[in-house]
């Protein structure tokens, strides 16, 4: 058995193993904000990748296909 003591301390422990990994995850990985212009600029960068500027086809309208 134990004590309430040990109990306080064992609920708490649990609390933290959940808690603070969590506040450590949030510091180290957190997401570049981007502003509207620079966001704006990577996402025509991504089209010319996606979708070269010559070329008989295009991502946004393809070619119709025959049903058999």
């Amino acid at each position: 058995m134990i004590d309430r003591t040990q109990y306080t301390e064992l609920v708490t422990v649990v609390i933290l193993s959940a808690f603070v990994p969590t506040l450590i995850a949030q510091q180290l990985f957190q997401p570049k904000v981007v502003d509207k212009e620079e966001e704006e600029a990577l996402g025509a960068e991504d089209l010319v990748v996606i979708r070269p500027a010559a070329g008989p086809t295009s991502l946004t309208s393809p070619d119709p296909v025959e049903p058999s």
